[in-house]
Formats: structure tokens, C-alpha cells, sequence
């Protein structure tokens, strides 16, 4: 049975945390594991939008193209920093 629900970033980062705690601390790494098995289901799914997309000529691709590459953007300027973040995006172009 598949439920849907609304979630948030809190609520996938709920308990990830630095407590100094070894037992705590080790259910923030199962936690983080459990995440990264999330998050890479989505780049998955986003990279095989992106390549449905690409080189388009609709408006709904091409916006969806847009909102793409801005959400690529914006998650390599909080990961990286502004500048490093700008050097990978010209790397990508």
C-alpha cells in the first residue's frame, strides 16, 4: 500500500545531530544513511527529468528545464559557497 504525505526538510532532518552521545550519535548515522538512500532516489528521478526535457522546444519543458537547473544552482551555492559553486556550474554548461 503506498500513502502519501506532506513532508518537510525538518521533518526528513528530524534527530540529525552532533549530541557527544555514542549511542544517540549513532542513530543520527543511521538516520543520515536512511536520508541518503532518499535523496538519491531524487537526483535519480530529477537527472531522468532533466534528460526527458533537454533540448525541448514546449514551454512546459522548457520551464521545467528552468526550474531544474535554478534548483541545481541553488543547492550548489548552499553546499558550496557562491564561488566554488560557480566554478561547477560552468563546469556543467
Amino acid at each position: 500500500m503506498k500513502v502519501k504525505a506532506t513532508i518537510t526538510g525538518s521533518d526528513l532532518t528530524e534527530g540529525i545531530q552532533f549530541y557527544g552521545d555514542t549511542h544517540y550519535d549513532n542513530k543520527t548515522i543511521e538516520r543520515l544513511k536512511q536520508l541518503s538512500v532518499v535523496l538519491e532516489d531524487v537526483v535519480y528521478d530529477l537527472g531522468s527529468l532533466d534528460r526527458q526535457v533537454k533540448d525541448r522546444q514546449e514551454g512546459s519543458a522548457k520551464e521545467i528545464k528552468w526550474q531544474l537547473d535554478t534548483m541545481r544552482n541553488d543547492l550548489l551555492w548552499t553546499a558550496f559557497g557562491e564561488d566554488v559553486a560557480e566554478d561547477i556550474i560552468k563546469e556543467l554548461e
